[in-house]
């Protein structure tokens, strides 16, 4: 469950995240309605060919918007053009909204079918979703939601199967020693 949370850096595992936030209803939408969720009950959810095909629109996209961000400082040898655009995006809604634009406009253009189709707020909260997923969704915020929304007094390290060399401990009602 907390890789599924952890989807930064890529489009298609941010198009299933926001898929679960925005669009299910609830667990029963995976299972055709069926809330038992049992060995018998038929997969309606995304399956990973869609989250991939909705991911590379996504990239195109972000791809068309890095090509028109204005050229970096030579001289500024701080960090690479994609991870300060990465900032940037972050924190500029005037970026974040061309992008998002940008997106909109490519998914007028997808066939969503008729399991996906979406009335125009929701999808917009869709898309929302889908890059604040790329640009923040790391185990970290991962973490920091499953504590927020558990019960009980636990500590937890985690690692995610996307970066295995970063670790995240957090605790809820003890403290941390180290």
């Amino acid at each position: 469950m907390l890789d599924l949370l952890v989807a930064k850096g890529s489009w298609s595992s941010s198009v299933r995240l926001a898929y679960q936030r925005i669009i299910a209803k609830g667990v029963a939408d995976a299972a055709n309605g069926d809330v038992l969720l049992s060995d018998s009950s038929v997969n309606t959810a995304p399956s990973i060919e869609w989250c991939h095909k909705l991911g590379s629109h996504f990239e195109a996209v972000w791809k068309t918007v890095l090509k028109n961000q204005p050229p970096q400082d030579p001289r500024d040898r701080s960090a690479s053009v994609e991870v300060l655009t990465v900032v940037e995006l972050a924190h500029s809604d005037s970026l974040k909204d061309s992008f998002i634009e940008l997106a909109r406009l490519c998914l007028d253009m997808l066939n969503w079918g008729d399991d996906h189709e979406l009335e125009y707020p929701r999808r917009d909260d869709f898309i929302s979703s889908v890059v604040d997923n790329f640009l923040r969704a790391d185990l970290f915020s991962a973490v920091t939601e499953l504590i927020s929304n558990a019960h009980g007094s636990f500590g937890i390290h985690a690692i995610s199967a996307s970066d295995v060399r970063t670790v995240c401990i957090g605790a809820k009602g003890q403290v941390l020693f180290h």
